[in-house]
Formats: C-alpha cells, structure tokens, sequence
C-alpha cells in the first residue's frame, strides 16, 4: 500500500484492514476482493506472477 486504506477480503479469512506500508500476498487461485476505505482514495502497487500462456485473472464461479 503506498497511499490510503484499503479492506482486503480473502475467501476463507477475516477481513483485514491495511494501511499505507503494509504489504499483502495473495496465493493463485484465492477468491479475494479489496475496497477503498476511508477518505484518501487508496494507492497499491500489485506484481503478478503467472504461468505463460494462462489468464491473469478467471471470473469467481
């Protein structure tokens, strides 16, 4: 997180509220949402790993 706060929502686990400075991982296939919380519109720097020639990202089922 670079700027503001966000609410980060991974399938299986309690929601966590991360701040400007924290940092996150998500596993591959992890069902997982993330929202803007607070009043400064949150900033993040995300690098993503994947396989080649798979999708970046498939719809939740």
């Amino acid at each position: 997180m670079l700027e503001g706060e966000s609410e980060l929502a991974i399938d299986g686990q309690t929601p966590q509220r991360l701040t400007a400075g924290q940092s996150y991982r998500i596993e591959a296939g992890v069902i997982h949402d993330a929202r803007n919380v607070g009043a400064t519109v949150a900033k993040v720097i995300a690098v993503y790993v994947v396989e080649k020639g798979k999708p970046l990202a498939v719809p939740a089922e």
